[in-house]
């Protein structure tokens, strides 16, 4: 429920509507307008996929064998206008992403498990995570010669 007010708040802001109560610049506006949405639907489902009751729950929606091809399908079709919905296209590709854990021998998995698309995919997570701490420093550092 945090996480989900957290959304909204930022939502909000990104819309000025919190302007009198979060003033632009001020810390806490700050500190919600770095909010990346994207990532939050990602933390929801690991959230929810730690709980027995929320894996036993997400299992029965996600855990077909079909779940995950048609998870991708769904979202290469909200992918396909020029300016996606992202209401749509942000829980469809946490839906793709859980029927892709939730079950080790989903419908993708044989695309999934060879070694180059595996070493993709951590040298690309690893990247993600260092991303923001290596662009964080390279403007410190860029700040003090102006």
């Amino acid at each position: 429920m945090l996480l989900m007010g957290i959304i909204a708040l930022k939502l909000a802001t990104d819309h000025h509507l919190t302007d009198p109560v979060l003033p632009p610049g001020w810390l806490p506006t700050r500190i919600v307008v770095s909010v990346a949405i994207p990532i939050c639907p990602g933390v929801l489902l690991a959230q929810a996929l730690h709980r027995e009751r929320g894996f036993r729950l997400l299992y029965r929606v996600l855990g077909w064998k079909w779940s995950a091809p048609l998870m991708l399908v769904a979202m290469l079709a909200c992918l396909a206008p020029a300016s996606p919905p992202w209401l749509v296209v942000f829980p469809v590709t946490t839906a793709l992403i859980g029927a892709c854990v939730v079950r080790e021998d989903n419908g993708l998995a044989c695309l999934l498990r060879p070694k180059p698309v595996a070493f993709v995919g951590t040298v690309s997570y690893r990247m993600y995570l260092l991303n923001s701490f290596c662009v964080r420093g390279v403007r410190a550092v860029l700040q003090r010669f102006g």
